[in-house]
């Protein structure tokens, strides 16, 4: 626990010395997803207008994480050296296996899953199909080929093309084995400080499945063990008013009305995913990214104001903390009584190995606004996970709590219930458990036991 303690430590000197991304002033920050454009009319159209986005989105910063063999080598041993505790990671060809393994089966959860998402289905009690069927979506987004990403940053049109497809080639197979087509919504690198090389944007894709009763799943990509500047946004933790929402207006803007209620949150995770990418920090924001995304794939699957369709949210580690993020945000500005009538609606977050990403005020809205909408948050512990006792809030002085509804799974035992830690002031576990626990396969081991 020292090396952690140290490493909690040196990330913060470190985290200090950040340019942090700045927040587009308002009157340039229009959501592009409220912007009119053209109406796509099937799903191949829906998927060449995010490729096109998604191409041009990697092409406009200047992507220092396109790194030299030596470059990489280095950054890699940093990690170690950082760190100082085992980060072991699966390699991508173990990882598929073990995939192809718990599908095989869990043929029936799968189907029972997909039926339960296609009825916009949203339990008072824990589906553990969908849970099930969630923690293998959120374990094929390690899959992505990031070789492929940084090949597309330099490639002409047409290549580039070729390489965010090449990128996702093993997700969409696999994807395609659970009767799912699949295609990447964000995948960002911001356009770094030269002596801040490491910071990485949001990864998430969507899993979707055509008539007659159509839903669509966000995954994002958790946290890369070799990778440090997914660490370094796991861990820049600082709380921060998240940035205003341009869309707020009338008496009281700006309180209790901007992004995340204005809620304090993990300055790392709300950046990455609030924040703009491109020259400055003028550029797209994954989030808007993201709703664009789903607006084209709702509407080729026939989503409509007046019929939409179901969309679930999922993710695990730092892509916990981003899905929670993405979708207490989507579901606050599109329950809000101006906004416009999307082609989807949010129905139920599931995430798995999250750390805390914010501070009461967050959480106490989520839940009061699920509550009202009928929608479900499922927050999935493995017993013996560190992570979810990050950030270590006696080191901060900052009462960082988990959101509602925590559920800790454990091998060869039946899930339970956790005490939610809302509105109680400082949580009592710090740093408690181990790395090893916090991995996707100790997870599908206690997953499998849940229903004991």
């Amino acid at each position: 626990m020292e090396h952690f303690s140290n490493f909690l430590k040196h990330i913060s000197a470190l985290v200090d010395g950040l340019l942090c991304r700045t927040p587009l002033p308002a009157e340039e920050c229009t959501p592009v997803y409220l912007l009119p454009r053209t109406e796509v009319q099937d799903l191949a159209q829906a998927r060449r207008a995010i490729l096109a986005r998604h191409v041009e989105q990697l092409q406009q910063p200047r992507l220092l994480s396109v790194l030299s063999p030596a470059e990489g080598h280095v950054r890699e041993r940093e990690t170690v050296e950082l760190v100082g505790i085992s980060l072991s990671a699966s390699s991508d060809a173990q990882t598929a296996t073990e995939l192809g393994q718990w599908t095989s089966e869990s043929a029936a959860q799968i189907d029972a899953a997909k039926l339960a998402y296609g009825a916009k289905s949203s339990p008072a009690e824990v589906d553990w199909n969908v849970v099930r069927l969630g923690l293998m979506q959120s374990t094929v987004m390690y899959l992505r080929d990031f070789e492929s990403v940084k090949s597309a940053v330099t490639a002409a049109p047409p290549e580039a093309e070729k390489a965010v497809a090449d990128s996702q080639q093993a997700i969409t197979a696999i994807a395609e084995t659970w009767g799912l087509s699949f295609t990447v919504v964000c995948d960002l690198v911001d356009d770094h400080p030269a002596q801040h090389w490491f910071w990485d944007g949001p990864f998430c894709g969507a899993f979707y499945f055509p008539s007659p009763a159509p839903f669509i799943v966000v995954a994002f990509k958790g946290t890369t063990p070799s990778n440090l500047g997914e660490w370094l946004v796991d861990m820049d933790i600082a709380a921060a008013s998240a940035v205003p929402d341009p869309c707020a207006s009338g008496p009281g803007k700006g309180k209790g009305k901007g992004v995340l209620w204005g809620a304090e949150v993990s300055r790392g995770v709300a950046g990455a995913l609030f924040g703009g990418y491109g020259v400055k920090g003028k550029g797209t924001v994954p989030f808007d990214l993201i709703v664009m995304g789903l607006q084209d794939l709702a509407s080729a699957l026939g989503g409509s104001a007046e019929k939409q369709v179901p969309v679930y949210v999922t993710g695990h580690s730092l892509g916990a903390s981003y899905a929670t993020l993405f979708y207490a945000d989507a579901l606050r500005r599109f329950s809000l009584p101006h906004s416009r009538a999307q082609p989807f609606q949010l129905i139920d977050l599931h995430t798995f190995g999250s750390p805390r990403v914010a501070l009461s005020s967050f959480g106490l809205s989520l839940r009061s606004l699920a509550a009202q909408q009928e929608v479900h948050v499922w927050r999935v512990v493995n017993e013996g996970d560190l992570v979810p006792s990050v950030p270590p809030v006696d080191a901060l002085e900052q009462a960082f709590e988990h959101v509602d509804a925590g559920v800790l799974v454990e091998k060869g035992k039946k899930a339970q219930g956790m005490k939610s830690e809302l509105g109680r002031g400082f949580p009592e576990s710090w740093l408690e458990g181990g790395v090893e626990e916090h991995g996707v396969e100790s997870y599908w081991e206690a997953v499998r036991s849940a229903e004991l």
